[in-house]
């Protein structure tokens, strides 16, 4: 007979204390990614309150209440399916180009608090015109204020 000590452990308990490990590292590299903000850069959109609304048949509405990012609002660009006149913030009027199927006008005095477009059709705007405003702020990408259907 032979009295030999038989090794039941194996190496599985050691695998597991490293594999344990191996995501506890990943997970922490993964959430700190994201909280040191190396996922990428978002920019926050500017909060400007404007309303549209048709005054008559031919003349649509266009007030600015302001907003936290109503301070770095430097024009409204307009545009539209059909041809139209804008009266500017500062009374200028200001006509719309043709740009594939739509016309768009850009204010060029500087939007203020109150401050209000007039957008002036030749032709009664029908009920189903879609409106879209949208702001320049200094950056090259002008961010979508109103899209609403008359």
């Amino acid at each position: 007979m032979c009295l030999t000590k038989k090794n039941d452990e194996a190496v599985s308990p050691v695998v597991g204390v490293i594999l344990m490990v191996a995501i506890t590292v990943i997970l922490a590299a993964v959430v700190a990614t994201f909280v040191f903000g190396m996922a990428g850069d978002t920019q926050k959109p500017h909060i400007v309150m404007l309303e549209l609304k048709k005054m008559n048949p031919t003349t649509m509405l266009v007030v600015n209440y302001g907003g936290q990012g109503s301070g770095q609002l430097e024009s409204v660009n307009v545009i539209a399916p059909q041809e139209f006149k804008l009266t500017d913030f500062d009374g200028s009027v200001i006509t719309a180009t043709a740009s594939g199927e739509d016309y768009i006008a850009s204010s060029v005095a500087t939007p203020s608090v109150g401050s209000s477009l007039y957008l002036i059709s030749t032709d009664e705007w029908s009920a189903s015109t879609r409106i879209v405003l949208t702001g320049e702020f200094g950056n090259d990408n002008p961010e979508i204020l109103v899209d609403k259907t008359i």
